[in-house]
């Protein structure tokens, strides 16, 4: 059996849960008539449930919802409640002020901001799915999909008959599926699901000759382990995985993406105040837009730079860094994507574990080890 408080070692407790007493402590299953110091509504919990959960108040721990703050949301996203509110999880029947229909949304779905009409929000996500030709088109042939003249365009969510450039095969592309990241061709499908578990050069040839590759290795170690290669056309040598090449990667320097290997590059080391963050990274030397000037348009400021003359050589050089900082000094990464929109969180560390001069003088030590 508990003990007895005395009114004023209540007292102390109610208060240190941010509840004021109105009346006399009577005992500790007896509900007390309070006032909450933060919400100020009054409320009733037992000295008991004060003292086990460390608070009182039903409001601020959200297990009761205030009827009037209830109304006041609903009127607030358009909603007119027409009865009495009828608890959290019920509906509550209202009328839609912006199409005037009878609706009976709960009060947890719109304080999670949910639309509390179904009629309104089915219109709201037509008009957000809605597309025109001319989008719907671009965006089939950024991924590959060429619309045929005989197609006729109905929608977004309809399919529109295509020809799928990398095999030439006809398919119905759909627009939704390929933002979703599913592909449309059937044939692209089944071929890179068998390149999976190729077992003899022979079962890649088609797809080294369609990517315009060599591989310089006689023996097929596995579709996991690395390869290397020579791009028939600008005659790059470089060094992947098999299965990588099963999607749309294929020479890094002919590629109209990323860091090519073959051009004149740079290494930079850039600081955010803010944030208390340092980061390596590169860049090529000919872009009119980089990296780096991207990096400076969200606040970070440059520190060091230095020049290379492939970035094959500036890449090298960012990795054993990276290596230094991961796991020699123990460095994890500082920031999270959230932090930067643009990218290259991943690169980051915090600026108080590590001064940026011996960062710079690790890329400078790297920079003259000869391969």
């Amino acid at each position: 059996m508990s003990r007895k408080y005395t009114d004023k070692e209540a007292r102390a407790l109610m208060l240190k849960a941010k509840l004021r007493p109105i009346v006399s402590y009577q005992s500790n299953h007896t509900p007390w008539k309070c006032v909450c110091l933060k919400c100020k509504r009054v409320v009733t919990p037992t000295f008991t449930q004060v003292r086990s959960r460390g608070t009182g108040c039903k409001y601020c721990a959200r297990i009761a919802v205030d009827p009037i703050e209830a109304k006041e949301l609903f009127n607030k996203n358009l909603l007119k409640p027409l009865i009495k509110y009828p608890g959290a999880e019920s509906g509550w029947k209202s009328k839609c002020l912006k199409c005037n229909s009878i609706v009976y949304p709960t009060y947890s779905n719109v304080r999670t901001g949910h639309n509390g009409c179904k009629y309104c929000a089915k219109e709201i996500g037509a008009a957000k799915h809605s597309k025109s030709k001319s989008e719907v088109y671009k965006f089939l042939r950024k991924n590959g999909y060429y619309p045929l003249l005989k197609s006729d365009f109905v929608s977004a969510q309809q399919p529109v008959v295509s020809k799928h450039k990398p095999c030439g095969t006809v398919v119905e592309a759909r627009y939704f599926s390929i933002q979703q990241g599913r592909g449309c061709c059937n044939y692209c499908g089944t071929q890179q699901g068998a390149l999976k578990w190729a077992n003899t050069l022979e079962d890649v040839l088609p797809l080294l000759k369609r990517k315009k590759i060599t591989l310089l290795d006689k023996k097929l170690k596995g579709m996991r382990e690395n390869h290397k290669f020579k791009c028939k056309v600008c005659g790059l040598i470089w060094t992947t995985r098999l299965a990588s090449l099963t999607s749309d990667i294929g020479c890094p320097n002919c590629a109209d993406y990323g860091l090519k290997p073959n051009l004149p590059s740079y290494i930079y080391l850039i600081k955010h105040s803010k944030y208390a963050a340092l980061k390596i990274g590169i860049a090529n030397s000919n872009k009119v837009r980089d990296r780096l000037a991207k990096h400076q348009e969200n606040g970070w400021e440059l520190i060091e730079k230095k020049a290379f003359r492939t970035g094959a050589k500036a890449r090298r050089v960012e990795l054993g860094c990276l290596n230094y900082l991961r796991s020699e000094r123990k460095l994890p990464i500082h920031l999270i994507p959230k932090q930067m929109p643009q990218g290259g969180w991943t690169e980051t560390v915090d600026a108080r574990r590590v001064r940026a001069s011996t960062i710079w003088a690790k890329v400078e030590e790297l920079s003259r080890v000869k391969r």
